[in-house]
């Protein structure tokens, strides 16, 4: 019972159930446990080994009586298919006044009722149950609003809540953002406002090689080049009365660029090898995380292009601008989750930059999750620290060996490393690791690494002097 309870104050439910269950059965108090919800067997849970096509049983007479009383029931009754009289508990299961199913156990061996410890133990297991597919109807339900809010208390949320039915009519929308700010979730929302009875066809624009892109997007003739063996619809005809999203448009190969123009002007397109044109009506959302401005400026996407998809525009905040959805936002995450978080842990977050964004908060919250189900603030506090630590040891090794490679390339050591060591711009510790990375690299002598750092012949002393100095050499 102590792993029982341990479960439950871990709020992992239905960890707790099962165990409770197993000691149910080893005990001898149950032989059979079935939990019953939406319709269906609730497998997580359920014990028995043939249960399954089994659901029929469940509409005894006996049960019904229970779930039309909604109060738990112990009966002793005789079946068809015992010659003993079989004991049962049933424990109806509601939120609110929707029914969500119920626990079915039953003892068959035993020739007697539940004595009363054992219909504590049973009850204790009815209540368990509940609490279990109560919540997780509520992580059902929130799911699905998931799919249908943007979550966040900060002006922009609340006025892109208010906005989004009007935005949602229009047909071409470009959506900026830094990585991680919810595009791709911003576009999801909109097409559902919009009605659109089409699919959603998302298209990660960087993912696409170039080679294949004009294919994935048009669709193809079988035949049209030698490895189209089969027709190919194309992502704009996937999309045909519904919503196109283009994420990371910026990475649309230039000379498709014109295409995708024409497409957006006229609503018309041709498949690779096809001489008619086809007409797909959907809505078209843009998302993009650079200055589009100055891709334009730089040659890499044409003006004509940009001034079409850039007419209506909606620009995410980074959420190191907008640290009033922080809060919300950890608190539905950790709610979907089934982890709960303090006020003290958000705080902590809201001091927190955040450069992956909402992406990031909620990687953060889900390592933590794995190892703690109440996250207060010490816990946050303490992982970010050991995060911050990881990234600086991470953005140094990752410096240190830009240095390296740039002496790969023929500069020297006293440019690229002696010269930084004396502005203070490198500690000793760095040199000794740049040392060590140049035997890595095999070097098998300091004369060898010496050629390996591009340091002259004439200099090969100053160079072991200096090493000598500071402690470097072995």
């Amino acid at each position: 019972m102590k792993e029982v309870l341990k479960g439950i104050e871990r709020g992992d439910l239905l960890k707790a159930l099962k165990i409770l269950i197993e000691e149910l059965k080893e005990s001898g108090v149950a032989e059979r446990v079935v939990l019953f919800h939406e319709n269906s067997i609730d497998s997580d849970i359920s014990s028995s080994d043939n249960e399954k096509g089994e659901i029929h049983e469940f509409k005894d007479p006996i049960i019904k009586f229970a779930i039309e009383k909604k109060e738990p029931f112990f009966k002793i009754y005789s079946s068809k298919n015992s010659e003993n009289p079989i004991s049962i508990y049933i424990h109806p299961i509601f939120s609110e006044n929707s029914f969500l199913g119920f626990l079915y156990i039953e003892r068959k061996k035993e020739r007697r009722k539940f004595s009363e410890g054992e219909r504590s133990i049973l009850r204790f297991a009815g209540e368990l149950s509940s609490l279990y597919l109560k919540s997780k109807e509520e992580r059902r339900i929130l799911d699905e609003m998931m799919g249908e809010r943007w979550v966040g208390s900060s002006n922009f949320s609340k006025r892109l809540r208010d906005e989004i039915e009007e935005i949602s009519k229009l047909s071409k929308i470009l959506i900026e953002g830094e990585t991680g700010t919810g595009k791709t979730l911003l576009a999801e929302l909109i097409h559902i406002a919009s009605g659109r009875k089409g699919k959603f066809v998302v298209v990660s624009c960087p993912s696409i090689p170039e080679n294949l892109f004009e294919s994935e997007i048009f669709g193809h003739k079988k035949g049209a080049f030698t490895s189209a063996s089969y027709d190919r619809k194309g992502l704009i005809g996937e999309a045909d009365g519904g919503t196109l999203f283009l994420d990371e448009v910026s990475d649309i190969p230039l000379f498709l660029q014109g295409k995708v123009l024409r497409f957006l002007e006229t609503g018309l397109y041709r498949r690779i090898g096809e001489d008619g044109e086809r007409e797909s009506r959907c809505g078209i959302i843009f998302a993009t995380n650079r200055c589009l401005e100055r891709e334009v400026e730089e040659g890499r996407f044409r003006k004509d292009l940009y001034f079409r998809i850039s007419v209506h525009r909606i620009s995410i905040p980074p959420l190191r601008e907008r640290k009033e959805d922080i809060g919300d936002i950890a608190r539905f995450f950790c709610m979907r989750k089934g982890f709960s978080i303090e006020e003290s842990a958000i705080e902590i977050l809201k001091s927190y930059d955040f450069p992956g964004n909402v992406r990031e908060l909620e990687n953060i919250l889900e390592s933590i999750g794995e190892k703690v189900k109440e996250i207060n603030g010490e816990v946050v506090k303490d992982f970010l620290s050991k995060k911050a630590l990881q990234q600086k040891e991470f953005e140094s090794a990752d410096k240190l060996e830009e240095l390296i490679r740039r002496m790969e390339k023929g500069e020297s050591f006293w440019d690229v490393v002696w010269s930084p060591f004396k502005r203070r711009c490198l500690t000793r510790e760095d040199l000794r690791r740049i040392i060590n990375r140049g035997f890595e690299r095999g070097a098998k002598s300091y004369k060898e690494l010496s050629r390996l750092f591009n340091i002259e012949e004439k200099d090969y002393h100053k160079f072991m002097a200096l090493l000598h100095k500071y402690g470097l050499r072995d």
